[in-house]
């Protein structure tokens, strides 16, 4: 029996009967166009799309940019498969997000009683499953990289080296497609800082996250080519249900094992 949806922290006064069934496609996402990142994956993310930056609030973080305005997420098909390289850690660990320092579930998820089968509990006994820990274990270690690269964003910001990110529009299209919140770096002022700008960013080991952000960009002119695939699929015959092949504690572990050793890389 579904019992609740939130955006409200995992509480044990809250969710200690309830849990998660372990996601079997990814059409939760089909919509998305823009998905938070945590600054230490964008190595990863970057290599399959575009990634820029965006202030939500008074912090910066990094978004990985799924589809053009108005469209839909062109990484996942039509039958809910993921079609991206990588999948970005918010997605991959759905219905779980971290916001100050808490664990919460995405908005309108419905969590289910852990009598029903094939629900996996938040809690056992008073304390979190192993399972969900390392959720927050994992999304935790990015959200505490991310407010650790404020200060590179506030640099950049005051010399001028983030400028509004345009998406790069087909060559029949006279206008550029744009998305208002997002940024991007200005190579030519990047690659001008001062010594002691740079030097500043090199305390904080962010030139290889952002040399990865400014490879991605062109990434976002397959965009015309891979709606136009999607578009075309939508008559095809549906496409088998994507069944998780590993428990929620087996990934996460693989997860936590690719973001240690991009941390080791990083220093």
């Amino acid at each position: 029996m579904k019992t609740i949806s939130a955006m409200d922290p995992i509480t044990l006064k809250t969710h200690h009967l309830l849990g998660w069934r372990p996601q079997r496609s990814y059409d939760f996402a089909q919509s998305l166009t823009l998905q938070p990142v945590g600054v230490m994956e964008i190595a990863k993310v970057s290599q399959s799309m575009p990634v820029a930056f965006a202030k939500n609030g008074r912090n910066w973080g990094a978004i990985a940019v799924l589809g053009p305005p108005d469209g839909s997420n062109l990484y996942v098909d039509n039958g809910g498969r993921w079609l991206g390289g990588y999948i970005p850690s918010g997605l991959r660990f759905y219905p779980f997000k971290y916001n100050e320092m808490q664990l919460h579930l995405w908005p309108n998820f419905v969590a289910e009683s852990v009598a029903e089968k094939g629900v996996e509990p938040f809690f056992k006994g008073n304390s979190l499953t192993t399972a969900v820990q390392s959720v927050a274990i994992a999304l935790g270690g990015l959200s505490k990289t991310d407010a650790e690269a404020q200060p590179v964003f506030e640099l950049l910001m005051k010399v001028g080296a983030l400028v509004p990110w345009a998406l790069p529009a087909p060559r029949d299209v006279g206008a550029v497609a744009t998305y208002p919140s997002l940024f991007q770096l200005d190579r030519a002022r990047f690659d001008d800082l001062s010594d002691e700008n740079w030097l500043s960013l090199r305390r904080y080991k962010s030139h290889s996250w952002l040399y990865a952000h400014l490879e991605s960009l062109s990434l976002a002119s397959r965009f015309p080519a891979m709606a136009a695939r999607k578009s075309a699929a939508k008559d095809a015959p549906p496409s088998p249900t994507v069944v998780a092949k590993t428990k929620p504690s087996q990934e996460v572990s693989y997860f936590l094992s690719a973001l240690s050793q991009d941390l080791e890389a990083s220093r």
